[in-house]
């Protein structure tokens, strides 16, 4: 991007947000320097999570951390070359089976030249495939990248008579139809695996039975001692069959975790893109978020701080837990979990901001020890 269009871009973010907020433009302009030059929140960040507002008391800001500031210290706790641990999701579904950890029954890796049932049997070329799909697959599973992210790629795949359905992208296959769009050229190795299904109390919560995933952002210290972030639940809205935010684009939202996994309410990315708005009640059930409650959340953070340790030497990752009727189970890990910066204009510092504030300290110690020792 030229030095003109980022000049234009930065006088329409600075536009945008004096007149929702009611602010003189140089008192908004002043503000996100301020952001940049002491926290590195680009000015598009800083409006999106609604920091540009010049009435936001700066104690506000105290659970919040730009990307800038943060992935240097991720890459610093978790070493890029340990990175497959998690973020190739073949290796770390076959290492969770391997510790007998609870996720989503495996089915097969699909990746060429071979491919692999999941108790080991080796599956090259076309004719292995379709036997498979045609004779193996259950009734309905899910096919995803195993280095995507954010739903990108994600197949939710349902038998309907003699081939299937991607309740995904509504497209419908024949078994040689599926090969050929599985064995696409742009795609990297797929994992295949049964399709798990929310709690019932998160089905009548969001009205969808798709999963709804606890966010566990972990922190193992030099001690072993694993801590946990405040949690936060992603909430579907709408049909869609994943819980990703996308920053606001998808209509998602996020609910705030408290004691004994309790929601404290959720917030929306605001439809202008500038900060975050409350929401009391599920748009499309009408239920209510304050006081409803996690189903098997005390189980859930057992698992994470039992489970955290054993992908050392990742000292930080950002965990995606799913809550099924029988319990929770592990989706995903993130070793760069994105920053979690909701600010929701509310009167005073609530507990989450307090909450990610500590968990932030800690982690800037931590990164800052690692530091030192590497400097010996």
């Amino acid at each position: 991007m030229s030095l003109a269009a980022r000049a234009a871009r930065g006088l329409g973010d600075v536009h945008r947000a004096s007149k929702r907020y009611g602010r003189n433009p140089l008192h908004v302009a002043a503000r996100l320097a301020t952001l940049f030059l002491e926290g590195g929140f680009r000015p598009a960040d800083a409006n999106r999570y609604g920091l540009s507002d010049p009435g936001l008391p700066r104690e506000r800001l105290a659970g919040c951390v730009s990307k800038r500031e943060l992935r240097p210290l991720q890459r610093m706790l978790s070493p890029l070359e340990h990175d497959f641990l998690v973020g190739d999701k073949a290796v770390f579904y076959l290492f969770c089976r391997a510790l007998d950890l609870p996720i989503p029954r495996l089915l097969a890796i699909f990746d060429r030249p071979f491919g692999f049932r999941a108790r080991g049997e080796l599956l090259q070329g076309r004719q292995d495939w379709q036997t498979f799909l045609a004779g193996e697959l259950p009734a309905e599973c899910v096919v995803k990248p195993a280095r995507g992210s954010g739903g990108v790629g994600l197949r939710v795949l349902r038998r309907t008579g003699d081939g299937f359905r991607d309740e995904v992208s509504g497209e419908t296959f024949t078994t040689v139809g599926l090969y050929d769009a599985l064995d696409s050229p742009r795609r990297s190795r797929l994992v295949v695996q049964e399709r798990l299904r929310s709690h019932e109390e998160l089905e009548r919560l969001s009205g969808t039975p798709a999963l709804q995933t606890v966010r566990f952002n972990t922190l193992v210290g030099e001690d072993g001692v694993c801590r946990i972030g405040p949690a936060r639940l992603k909430v579907i809205v709408g049909d869609y069959l994943t819980d990703n935010l996308g920053s606001g684009r998808s209509g998602n939202l996020v609910a705030f975790i408290g004691e004994q996994g309790a929601l404290a309410g959720a917030a929306a990315f605001a439809a202008d893109g500038l900060g975050l708005t409350w929401v009391e009640r599920h748009p499309r059930t009408g239920a209510r978020f304050e006081g409803f409650r996690i189903p098997f959340f005390a189980e859930a953070t057992a698992l994470i701080r039992r489970v955290a340790p054993l992908f050392l030497p990742l000292r930080t990752v950002g965990w995606d837990v799913a809550i099924t009727q029988h319990g929770p189970s592990l989706i995903e890990g993130n070793c760069h979990w994105d920053p979690p910066n909701y600010v929701v204009p509310r009167a005073g510092p609530r507990p989450w901001e307090a909450e990610m504030g500590a968990f932030l300290a800690a982690f800037r110690s931590e990164a800052a020890r690692r530091r030192l020792h590497a400097a010996r």
